[in-house]
């Protein structure tokens, strides 16, 4: 139900503003920030920057639990050898070893998430910009995001016919690849 809403809430306001848009003559576009952002210059080098991040970080992650293996591996060995307070001692080693695990885990998970909204904040102000300058020039009163966040789409059906006259997306993108 709750899901039901989600998408016939914004149908039904897009229903309501296309007829009060129609009455009084508003015109409307729409365009994909998503195809815009892939089609930028700097996109691919953004796109590096985080992979090779990402592989460091995972490299890391990777290195510490091998370490973990390894010492469990030794413990599991000698356990049987050990007294109770050195066997409460080792275990108590293995947790810390898997806590820090877990702390670098997340760590590395908040750094690539952090460092991905610094390097796509320039991206997404130069395709506002872009869909503002477009807009003014196409005299347009509204410019909709075709999808959701999620990629859903928000505008369901576009005449052929209307296509070519609403969508920006195609004159967005060659407006910023020609700077």
């Amino acid at each position: 139900m709750k899901k039901t809403l989600q998408f016939v809430i914004p149908f039904i306001m897009l229903l309501v503003l296309t007829l009060s848009v129609k009455a009084q003559g508003v015109k409307v576009g729409y365009a994909n920030p998503d195809v815009i952002i892939d089609k930028l210059p700097d996109f691919k080098k953004v796109q590096a920057e985080l992979q090779n991040l990402a592989q460091k970080r995972e490299a890391e992650v990777v290195a510490k639990r091998d370490s973990m293996g390894t010492f469990l591996q030794k413990y599991q060995q000698i356990a049987a050898t050990l007294s109770p307070q050195q066997n409460e001692q080792e275990q108590m080693k293995l947790q810390a070893m898997n806590e820090e695990l877990q702390e670098l885990g997340n760590s590395a998970r908040l750094e690539l998430q952090r460092k991905q909204a610094e390097l796509f904040q320039p991206l997404y102000e130069q395709v506002q910009l872009a869909i503002q300058d477009v807009a003014k020039e196409l005299k347009l009163d509204f410019v909709f995001n075709s999808t959701t966040s999620n990629g859903d789409a928000i505008i369901l059906f576009v005449d052929e016919a209307q296509k070519s006259k609403l969508d920006i997306t195609e004159k967005v993108i060659a407006k910023i690849t020609k700077k």
